[in-house]
């Protein structure tokens, strides 16, 4: 049995640790109590690593069997793994059988501890940070903190300015950047050390450097700003989350942010963000942006209501396509009106330029269905003016039927009739009386030119009265 129950070795990292040797302690076996060491009574002790449990650890490792040597088979990685268990076991058969499973401290837990070899670069956190700075910062204001982590244990690291990676993109900015920013190479942190005076325009950037005791290093990029106090706003409103592992809980409270933006390394007018606040795309890469550090967006600043001047400076665009859609409706409206009322005179024109009915009640005529629209003229005597028996007809209608301004027409007709024969126009003179075809041609074209007359003459009726 073994007389402690967890024994604690370590082994270096990659391939030194396959050079090391480490030993198990050796285990007391009651029955050789009083035998010297080489009596050949003595029982014997075989090592066996157990590989029942701590399966994914018990591959790496060797074990003698008799001179409890533990070796490596195959490299270790503290970065990976930084500790690894087994379990030894001990007994009196050469192949590893245990007799009696429930005797005591037959088995003890071997804990192995990796060694860190100073192989790993440190990591900045970010690869790109940035920052604004305005002409109301005062000085030694902390601009930005650098973070880099490395994955050896109880590794130092450092913060340097690449040399010759400064550049200036703007205008009156200083030449040196070491009289206007200082990094504190310990702890990361930026420090302005002159004030910004207004006219000092666009960025700067240079190369940050983190390195450990063997100058393993890494790099990330540093962009600051130069923005005008148009171009921030201040009333950006979070949520911070502070954890607290010991006291197993996370505490959040509310903090004011100022933020600047940037687009295209120009810094973006607060105007245009306080704008765009209604944008749920925005929003939701603020929001994303934010998280990032520990952040969740509460409220954000924005305009409650559009201008008209606002509308015209920042959508001069959409303005002026909404101005053309009211120049063309109402330019449809105004054609379409004139079409119509063109086509409303066209069809009067073209009425005005109809054939009356013949027999209709606009021509006057055949009011009493005894007229010309039928060919009864064509037969003798039966024309209405000359007819007698048309005459007797007429008399024999009843007098109810008949419209009484028709019936006074009727009678100025017949007395207009009676007059032509006192007109010379119209006089009829039979010199044969006994042609009763003549006398009825002579009688038709007089009825014909009276009505052609009557028609086409409207002061026929002037003339004939006076």
């Amino acid at each position: 049995m073994f007389l402690q129950k967890v024994f604690r070795t370590n082994f270096t990292e990659n391939e030194a640790g396959l050079q090391e040797k480490r030993y198990v302690p050796e285990a007391y076996d009651p029955k050789n109590e009083g035998l010297a060491t080489d009596d050949e009574a003595l029982y014997k002790l075989y090592y066996f690593i157990d590989v029942s449990i701590y399966r994914n650890d018990t591959h790496r490792f060797k074990l003698n069997s008799t001179t409890r040597e533990l070796t490596l088979k195959s490299p270790l990685d503290r970065e990976h793994r930084s500790e690894h268990r087994l379990r030894i076991k001990v007994t009196n058969n050469r192949q590893g059988k245990v007799t009696n499973p429930l005797r005591v401290n037959y088995t003890l837990e071997v804990i192995v501890k990796v060694n860190d070899v100073n192989d790993n670069s440190p990591k900045f956190s970010q690869q790109l940070y940035a920052a604004g700075l305005t002409n109301k910062d005062s000085l030694g204001k902390l601009v930005l903190q650098f973070q880099a982590i490395d994955a050896d244990s109880d590794d130092q690291i450092v913060f340097e300015i690449t040399e010759d990676s400064y550049e200036r993109n703007g205008e009156f900015i200083p030449e040196n950047l070491a009289d206007f920013l200082i990094i504190n190479k310990n702890n990361g942190s930026l420090n302005l050390l002159t004030y910004v005076n207004n006219s000092m325009k666009g960025y700067l950037e240079f190369q940050i450097k983190a390195l450990d005791r063997l100058r393993h290093y890494d790099t990330a990029q540093v962009k600051i700003y130069i923005v005008s106090e148009k171009n921030h706003i201040t009333s950006l409103e979070a949520n911070k989350f502070t954890s607290h592992p010991s006291a197993n809980h996370t505490q959040a409270f509310i903090t004011e942010i100022t933020v600047h933006f940037i687009h295209d390394n120009e810094a973006v007018s607060a105007h245009e963000i306080e704008r765009r606040a209604n944008d749920l795309s925005f929003l939701s890469q603020l929001q994303n942006s934010l998280q990032q550090q520990n952040l969740i967006l509460n409220n954000i600043p924005h305009q409650e209501s559009i201008t008209m001047s606002g509308f015209l400076f920042d959508q001069p665009l959409t303005f002026g396509s909404i101005i053309c859609n009211i120049l063309l409706g109402v330019f449809s409206v105004v054609t379409m009106t004139l079409h119509l009322r063109k086509i409303k005179c066209l069809k009067r024109e073209l009425k005005a330029f109809e054939t009356t009915a013949y027999g209709s009640v606009p021509s006057n005529l055949n009011r009493l269905q005894m007229g010309p629209a039928i060919n009864l003229p064509s037969v003798e005597g039966t024309n209405p003016v000359l007819s007698t028996q048309a005459k007797y007809q007429m008399s024999s209608l009843d007098r109810h039927d008949i419209n009484p301004a028709e019936e006074s027409e009727d009678e100025g007709d017949k007395d207009e009739l009676e007059d032509l024969h006192d007109d010379s126009i119209f006089s009829m003179d039979f010199s044969d009386e006994n042609n009763p075809q003549q006398e009825d041609q002579i009688l038709n074209n007089i009825y014909h030119n009276y009505i052609e007359t009557r028609f086409q003459n409207p002061d026929f009726e002037n003339l004939k009265t006076g």
